[in-house]
């Protein structure tokens, strides 16, 4: 872990994070982040994330929270903010909105983003002026390094099974890795809006 102001250091259990800092592992390494309002963060080997924001009213039960997978592997696990407010991940293509739900999210070679939302609510995945929710479980989108948004149906069971392994060790897991159509509609789980505003 690397604070804004500080070297890195190794991170141990129950030490404290803070805002901004820099999550590194190493190929043997990895671990998870628990948060005050219970969501989770499980960071795959050879991966980066940094910690934008994190701000929880535990009285109210309200927060925000902005986190950023530069490469490798993530699976975020919603707790008490995602279920009043999405929780935001960031990709350097794509940003990931995920209410009351979990999702694995990866950076592979060449900087493009899969992402499967796991279970919850709802995921909407922005990438320029294109956007999509996926509300299927396993539903799987591929934001390439150009931008392009692309919907690629549920994903079979042994690539669910393998999703963060595979995220994690930057492989070409794309196509052959989901079932259903391509296109994005709302009875097959996934919707293309033009985004607002």
């Amino acid at each position: 872990g690397a604070r804004p102001t500080e070297q890195a250091r190794p991170i141990f259990i129950k030490e404290k994070l803070v805002q901004n800092e820099r999550i590194v592992s190493t190929g043997g390494g990895g671990g998870q982040i628990l948060f005050l309002d219970q969501t989770s963060l499980t960071i795959a080997p050879n991966s980066e994330v940094l910690l934008d924001k994190y701000v929880y009213d535990p009285e109210a039960d309200s927060g925000e929270m902005t986190v950023t997978v530069l490469k490798g592997a993530m699976r975020f696990v919603g707790g008490r903010i995602s279920k009043t407010s999405p929780a935001v991940i960031k990709t350097p293509t794509a940003t990931i909105g995920i209410r009351c739900g979990m999702g694995n999210v990866s950076v592979r070679d060449g900087a493009d983003t899969l992402y499967m939302h796991v279970a919850g609510f709802s995921s909407t995945i922005t990438s320029g002026d294109q956007e999509l929710t996926i509300t299927r479980e396993g539903g799987l989108a591929s934001i390439g390094a150009n931008g392009n948004l692309e919907y690629l149906g549920v994903a079979d069971s042994d690539f669910i099974a393998n999703a963060f392994r595979l995220g994690a060790q930057g492989r070409a897991a794309g196509r052959g890795g989901a079932r259903g159509s391509s296109g994005g509609t709302s009875s097959g789980g996934a919707e293309r809006t033009a985004p607002s505003g």
